[in-house]
């Protein structure tokens, strides 16, 4: 099941990025408090940390596939935390199949959206609802990046420096991301 967010000035789904009609994002988006990670948080797939429960739990989603405005098939939680080096972000995937409905065909870096399950987030840096940078990777935490401009440019051989580590659970899978 793929996975995108769309979360107030900070994260803007992107949807499948291929050419389809979307619809427009929220006039007003949600606000999300993010907090400051009162201690190191490592990026290990388990938010276990206590900063992690000083984040505001996101699961205000829609469906961009395959019934765009749906509630989504299985719940999805995101939350946020920063710090002085990097934005943290995490992913709770539930998923009712658990491992038995995971489809992640190999484990290359960018690998292919339409084969794999993953979960992915945008940020927004120029707060124009037009370009951003895109983080996903799949249930087994390869990575994939990209850079969208003017809204619908994508740059897919863009590379950045971040962190991503997954973890399976017999419910679904989770996902933690740092990027600096």
């Amino acid at each position: 099941m793929r996975r995108a967010i769309t979360v107030g000035w900070l994260l803007y789904s992107l949807g499948s990025l291929q050419a389809q009609e979307t619809f427009d994002p929220p006039a007003t988006p949600p606000e999300i408090r993010v907090a400051r990670a009162s201690q190191k948080v490592v990026i290990d797939g388990h938010m276990d940390e206590p900063a992690w429960s000083a984040a505001e739990v996101i699961t205000a989603f829609v469906q961009y596939e395959p019934r765009q405005g749906d509630a989504p098939s299985f719940r999805t939680e995101f939350r946020i935390l920063f710090d002085d080096r990097n934005i943290y972000v995490s992913a709770v995937c539930y998923d009712s199949p658990g491992r038995r409905g995971v489809r992640v065909p190999n484990m290359q870096r960018d690998f292919s959206f339409d084969e794999n399950d993953l979960v992915g987030f945008a940020l927004d840096g120029l707060l124009d609802k037009r370009n951003a940078m895109v983080f996903q990777t799949n249930p087994h935490g390869a990575q994939r990046e990209l850079l969208v401009s003017d809204g619908s440019s994508f740059n897919r051989e863009w590379i950045s420096l971040w962190s991503v580590n997954t973890k399976m659970h017999a419910w679904g899978w989770t996902a933690e991301f740092a990027i600096p």
